[in-house]
């Protein structure tokens, strides 16, 4: 590698440092320092957390050595990786927009779903937060417990302006997103071999599992401010229970097609914690609660 490529290596290593520290890749580089600076070493003194599928969480500690336990185990992780690139592919920020923004594409030549890219053009995701322990409620820390994401994961706080159709769609373009890159990076089953290599064993074919690093916190924690005069919001993306409380929202008509898209989404078409999630969410939007919430008073919005 030449002196010249010391820019492409630093973009990857703030991402790689991400991924590794399970933090959402497709985040804006603002959002990765915060995020990165929230990480703190485990109490127990290891150097990362398994999740129940095998997944990777590095702890590192930004304010110890460099050469100490902790963080000499992740710079060789890291080390690693940057040099056998083939091994493990980062996306980048951009790449990672880039497949949102062919899948909503692909959805829209597919269907008669006009409009799905305008609706990824607007900020309108949900808040990722810091999670510490001492500061959060009980409910919030067993959230965390049973999505198996490790204590290092944060917390996605969603707003409680938004209808149910808009935020399984959100949830669906999440996992087409990362089910494309994954596909992508695996390697083809019909790569050459060399002519002395050993046959390889048949395996019994598996379902791939994707793997979410962040949680959902409750329904009754929902972030109640509106968005950015700037932003076009279609009125199929707010809940209609909410819009009759604030009809001081503005809302354009169009992307009809979005109400009801809950009621269409297949199992296996976004995570299963998302699934569990969405549940919970609209049984509360149901009941009328969006235009009332509890904060928690360690959110820190990054």
């Amino acid at each position: 590698m030449s002196s010249n490529d010391h820019t492409a290596v630093k973009s990857i290593i703030q991402l790689l440092f991400c991924q590794l520290c399970g933090i959402d890749c497709s985040r804006s580089k603002k959002v990765h320092v915060v995020a990165l600076a929230a990480v703190k070493p485990l109490d127990s003194g290891e150097p990362l957390e398994l999740t129940t599928e095998g997944v990777k969480i590095w702890d590192p500690n930004w304010l110890g050595q460099v050469d100490d336990k902790l963080n000499a185990k992740f710079i060789e992780e890291v080390t690693e990786h940057v040099y056998n690139n083939k091994k493990v592919a980062v996306p980048s920020f951009n790449d990672v927009a880039a497949v949102q923004h062919k899948v909503a594409l692909q959805c829209e030549q597919d269907s008669s779903h006009k409009g799905a890219v305008a609706l990824i053009k607007t900020d309108l995701r949900s808040d990722v937060l810091t999670c510490n322990d001492s500061d959060i409620s009980e409910d919030t820390l067993e959230r965390r417990k049973l999505a198996e994401v490790g204590k290092s994961a944060n917390k996605v706080i969603g707003h409680a302006w938004q209808s149910i159709d808009y935020v399984v769609f959100l949830c669906w373009l999440s996992f087409c997103t990362l089910k494309q890159q994954q596909d992508v990076n695996e390697p083809s089953s019909g790569s050459m071999r060399n002519a002395d290599d050993k046959p390889q064993h048949k395996h019994r074919k598996t379902t791939k599992k994707f793997h979410k690093c962040i949680f959902d916190v409750s329904p009754e924690h929902l972030n109640h401010n509106l968005p950015q005069p700037k932003a076009m919001i279609f009125k199929s993306m707010v809940d209609e229970t909410w819009h009759t409380k604030n009809l001081d929202m503005e809302v354009v008509e169009g992307v009809d097609w979005l109400k009801g898209f809950y009621l269409m989404l297949r199992q296996g078409e976004i995570f299963d914690t998302d699934a569990t999630y969405l549940k919970e969410l609209k049984e509360w939007l149901e009941a009328g609660m969006c235009t009332s919430s509890e904060s928690e008073d360690d959110m820190v919005n990054i």
